[in-house]
């Protein structure tokens, strides 16, 4: 039993070839639109999270300067920081001579 190859070309080979390449093409263009569209979401969320690092120094400059304030509060509330009135007329920042 030997084989036989047939070398004729059929409607039904030519179809069935048409129908895959079709396949084909077909499912690297989904994959390549989707591809695209992962790389657009990722550039909107590293644009949304350079916003929310930007905040989040903002917020920390925030703490910084409130922490500030209130240590001087402290410090007025403990008088510290206070212009005193020296005994010869002039005015010093800690009420020492100089």
């Amino acid at each position: 039993m030997t084989m036989q190859f047939d070398g004729n070309i059929t409607l039904g080979n030519i179809i069935e070839i048409a129908i895959l390449a079709g396949g084909w093409i077909i499912t690297i263009t989904s994959i390549n639109s989707r591809l695209k569209t992962v790389e657009a979401n990722q550039e909107k969320h590293d644009v949304k999270l350079e916003n929310l690092s930007k905040i989040t120094n903002m917020q920390a400059r925030f703490d910084e300067r409130m922490s500030a304030i209130r240590r001087d509060l402290d410090d007025l509330k403990r008088g510290r920081g206070f212009i005193k009135h020296d005994v010869e007329g002039e005015y010093t920042a800690d009420g020492k001579r100089e």
